[in-house]
């Protein structure tokens, strides 16, 4: 070989090593790398942003999990960063693509020539997923004055996973507006609703985990005063044989003027022995005073409800009960007194004197 090749070569060589150092200079070397997110211990669900920090340069970073006891790495996915200094890489993890448990996360960097790991243990994957509420009810509040509505749903989902149910009302044909929290499975609202004013609510649940239900349907009902029976009378209030006898029933009700009824059961017993009872349906309309003189009516009261007592005799003893009915609840039931049929007054057909 010549002098002249000899000279070449070394000289090639001398370029390919100084290429080589101002490769690394520029380059970098790798130091160390960091998984900073999440820590250990930590719980995390749904897509989850998986961070590293390195010291020196790295061009990637690849991300594994390992659930815990378990030998061997899974490649979740690798993050890359051509720029320099290149210190921080991300991955976004779709963790409902594992089950629910404790594992132990990696990340390995690498400069292409160099490799550093950092491990983080007992990470908790927790992504129960929040059943919706069904099956809302809405209904009045039996045995008040109105202005309260009763909501109730069912749940298939295990308490200890629950936040809290959320519920929203709106007036019909409103907007929606959050009405309160919590973790039971129903609710009252109330008092204060309007009794002319139908109310429509929805619920969802939050799991602890922060997940969110959907809603349940739409269910709606309007608030309801319950019907009050005054006091009831078997008149005229000394009956005869010959009198028509009657159970009157007066009754108001604050929210309703019509479509008022009552039932009756006419409990009646026979000299000297048997029974003449009377039970069923009567409609109630507006009081007229003027026919009920001998009975002191209740104030209160707006509507009257009639029934005649059939069949009756000498020695009958009777008493009347009535329930007031507004199409939607029934209110408390009230008994008259007894009231006894005597014979017929005895009087003069002539005088003579």
């Amino acid at each position: 070989m010549s002098i002249r090749s000899n000279k070449i070569s070394i000289t090639l060589a001398m370029i390919g090593a100084t290429l080589l150092l101002l490769s690394m200079i520029v380059m970098g070397s790798l130091d160390s790398v960091t998984l900073t997110n999440p820590t250990d211990g930590m719980e995390i669900y749904g897509t989850y942003t998986l961070t590293a920090s390195v010291e020196g340069h790295a061009t990637q970073v690849s991300f594994y999990y390992q659930p815990s006891g378990e030998s061997g790495w899974n490649l979740i996915g690798i993050a890359t960063n051509d720029t320099y200094p290149d210190t921080d890489f991300s991955y976004n993890w779709i963790t409902t693509g594992v089950s629910d448990g404790t594992y132990n996360l990696n990340a390995t960097a690498t400069n292409g020539s160099s490799y550093e790991s950092s491990v983080r243990t007992g990470v908790i994957i927790d992504n129960i997923v929040t059943p919706d509420p069904s099956n809302l009810q809405v209904s009045d509040v039996l045995n008040d004055q109105g202005g309260n509505l009763y909501l109730s749903w069912e749940w298939s989902g295990d308490t200890g996973d629950l936040e809290t149910f959320t519920i929203e009302k709106k007036p019909e044909g409103g907007d929606w507006s959050f009405l309160d929290n919590t973790t039971y499975t129903d609710y009252t609202d109330g008092p204060g609703l309007s009794n002319t004013q139908t109310y429509c609510y929805h619920v969802r649940a939050v799991g602890t985990d922060g997940d969110v239900s959907g809603w349940t349907g739409e269910a709606c009902a309007e608030p309801n005063a319950e019907p009050i029976m005054d006091q009831v009378n078997i008149t005229p209030s000394d009956p005869t044989v010959n009198d028509t006898v009657q159970c009157v029933g007066f009754m108001h009700d604050i929210d309703d003027s019509s479509g008022l009824s009552a039932t009756y059961y006419i409990t009646g017993t026979r000299y000297p022995s048997g029974t003449n009872s009377q039970s069923g349906t009567v409609d109630c309309i507006a009081v007229n005073v003027s026919q009920w003189s001998d009975i002191t009516l209740p104030g209160s009261a707006t509507h009257e409800c009639i029934v005649t007592i059939s069949d009756i005799q000498k020695g009958d003893k009777y008493t009347c009960e009535m329930t007031p009915y507004d199409g939607e609840e029934y209110g408390d039931s009230v008994q008259s007194s007894m009231a006894y049929i005597n014979n017929s007054r005895p009087w003069a057909s002539d005088v003579v004197v």
